[in-house]
């Protein structure tokens, strides 16, 4: 399975939200270490006032195409 989207990728929901900036890969904890979650991404935004960040499931992303 090819990664969808890559850190640094603009995305928002599908069905809608403020533009978020992917992070990475999301994480999972475990006693050999960290494993990255292949279809779910950890991203950020700001709300005005201060970062926010959440993981979310590769199927409700949509990249945001770059201004030409």
């Amino acid at each position: 399975m090819a990664n969808k989207f890559k850190a640094g990728d603009k995305v928002v929901l599908k069905t809608g939200s403020p533009l978020m900036t992917v992070k990475g890969h999301a994480e999972s904890h475990t006693s050999n270490g960290n494993i990255a979650i292949i279809d779910r991404y950890e991203c950020i935004w700001s709300d005005g006032k201060k970062a926010q960040q959440a993981v979310f499931v590769e199927d409700i992303l949509k990249m945001v195409e770059a201004a030409k």
